[in-house]
């Protein structure tokens, strides 16, 4: 009974420590994104220093994002990635104590300062592009130390996957619809977006490190440079880019209502986005909708 008791205490107090450190750590990190985001803000074009501050401020981003996912805890007996959890699930450990999700993300950090020290010091380069590359897919395999996907019960689950298939052939039947001539008026910002993704794709560009139409990273222009690639470089080319991305927030939503609720609200918030008139709209564009894409 004594042991009991005491062992409670104890992870008590080790449960109040760790809460004041990951506040003061959560503040910290909030701190360091904020900091890289001014230094963003302020560098000007043509500044003989502006490759200096870039690395300054992108390591002082993915600094502050490391402190702020610092405490993040995991279930012990978390269900499959794909399942509703059915009971509650208490945290066990800080995801830093597995050696797996610490070490890919060790390396993935070790790989983007090194080539952001090699980009600042000799220029972009093939090798400099394959390290930023790896640095992203050691950051992905960090994901899936406890990734599992379950088996899909026919008798019981086949209708959510059926009908989310319904929705997005409905959505991309109402968004491919006279893509090319839908609105009549095409917009300055769209054809300054196709004019850079055309020409990325006739080799006018060098570099993807580097800046466009509106400051835009060249990186920016690549879904509707690679759906002008595939599809023709065309109008339909570059306004396919938008329909592709928006069947994706589709999706995303439905396994986002599934995750936090049920399959029936993300089937409930995926028919809603479908006939959705903004979202319409927007996937019917080369632009403006990859933000809610790739930051969702």
């Amino acid at each position: 009974m004594i042991s009991t008791v005491s062992s409670a205490t104890t992870q008590k107090s080790n449960s109040t420590t760790i809460s004041s450190r990951t506040q003061h750590l959560w503040i910290l990190g909030i701190v360091l994104v904020l900091a890289g985001q001014m230094i963003l803000l302020k560098i000007q074009s043509g500044d003989p220093r502006e490759g200096l501050k870039q690395a300054i401020a992108g390591t002082l981003l993915i600094l502050g994002a490391a402190l702020f996912g610092s405490f993040v805890t995991f279930a012990n007996t978390s269900p499959s990635r794909f399942n509703f959890p059915t009971g509650e699930t208490m945290p066990s450990q800080f995801v830093w104590r597995e050696t797996w999700i610490l070490g890919s993300f060790l390396a993935s950090i070790f790989l983007a300062a090194l080539a952001i020290f090699l980009f600042v010091k000799f220029g972009e380069s093939t090798v400099i592009i394959l390290i930023w590359i790896a640095s992203i897919l050691f950051l992905f395999l960090a994901t899936l130390k406890d990734v599992r996907i379950a088996r899909l019960h026919l008798r019981e689950d086949w209708i959510y996957p059926a009908a989310l298939a319904g929705l997005l052939v409905i959505a991309a039947w109402t968004r491919l619809y006279k893509l090319t001539t839908l609105p009549y008026n095409f917009d300055g910002d769209f054809a300054s977006v196709g004019l850079e993704a055309r020409a990325i794709l006739t080799g006018q560009y060098k570099h993807i490190f580097a800046f466009g139409w509106a400051d835009i990273p060249i990186l920016g222009y690549f879904p509707p440079y690679l759906t002008m690639k595939l599809f023709g470089d065309n109008l339909f080319g570059l306004n396919t880019s938008g329909v592709i991305e928006g069947l994706l927030v589709i999706v995303g939503v439905y396994l986002l209502g599934r995750d936090l609720f049920q399959p029936r609200v993300g089937l409930l918030a995926a028919a809603l986005l479908t006939i959705s008139y903004a979202h319409l709209a927007a996937s019917r564009e080369p632009t403006y909708i990859d933000p809610v894409l790739f930051l969702g």
